[in-house]
C-alpha cells in the first residue's frame, strides 16, 4: 500500500515537471480552485488558458472526474477572461449552458480556453471549451454581468464599501459591499400570525 502511494506520488511529481515545462505555471486563484486544484495558467496567442491535472480525488462514482469539477473550471476560465474584456472589472456568472461530450479520466490534463462572442455595457458573451490532448469534452456558452455598474450608482465609492483588493491570477481588483437595510414593516408584517 506504501509503495503504492510513493508511485502514484512520483507519477504526479513527473506530471506536473511535464506541465511546467510545456509552458504552464501554477496559479494562486482563491480557495475553492486552491482545494480543487492546483490551477494551472498560460498565454497562448491573444487569450489565456487554465488547466488543470485531474486525480483520484476528482472521481465521481463512476470513476470519471466529476462534471462539477468540470463546471467549476470552465466558470473560472471563462470569468477570468470576462474580467478581462471588461477592462479588469468584476464579473458574476449570470447564466452557463453546457454540454459534455466526453469523459475525463484521473490523470487527463484538462484544458479550459475561451473566446468572448460579444460585449455591451454591462454582459459579456462567452463561449468556452474543455479539452483533454486537444480533444474537446466540455461546450459551454455563458453570460457574465460586469459589476462595475454598481459602483456607478454612488457618488462616492466609500460609499457602497469598495475597496481595492489582490486577485490572485490579475492583481488590483475593486471589490463592493453593501450593507442592506432591512425593511421595518415587511418585519412587523411577517411577525403576524
Amino acid at each position: 500500500m506504501q509503495a503504492e502511494g510513493k508511485v502514484e506520488t512520483e507519477t504526479i511529481t513527473q506530471q506536473a515537471a511535464d506541465i511546467e515545462a510545456a509552458g504552464w505555471t501554477r496559479r494562486r486563484a482563491g480557495p475553492f480552485m486552491q482545494a480543487i486544484g492546483p490551477l494551472w495558467a498560460r498565454r497562448a496567442e491573444q487569450n489565456w488558458q487554465y488547466g488543470l491535472l485531474a486525480g483520484e480525488q476528482h472521481l465521481n462514482p463512476a470513476g470519471v472526474v466529476h462534471g462539477g469539477l468540470l463546471q467549476a473550471l470552465i466558470d473560472h476560465a471563462l470569468s477570468a477572461l470576462a474580467w478581462d474584456a471588461a477592462g479588469r472589472a468584476p464579473c458574476v456568472t449570470l447564466q452557463a449552458d453546457t454540454q459534455f461530450l466526453a469523459p475525463v479520466r484521473a490523470g487527463d490534463f484538462i484544458v479550459a480556453q475561451g473566446s468572448v462572442m460579444q460585449r455591451t455595457r454591462g454582459l459579456v458573451f462567452m463561449h468556452g471549451q474543455l479539452a483533454v490532448t486537444g480533444q474537446p469534452v466540455l461546450n459551454s456558452q455563458a453570460i457574465f454581468k460586469i459589476a462595475k455598474h454598481a459602483a456607478r450608482r454612488q457618488d462616492s465609492p466609500e460609499a457602497n464599501g469598495s475597496r481595492t483588493r489582490q486577485h490572485p491570477d490579475f492583481g488590483s481588483i475593486n471589490c463592493i459591499s453593501t450593507n442592506i437595510e432591512p425593511n421595518p414593516q415587511k418585519q412587523s408584517e411577517r411577525a403576524r400570525p
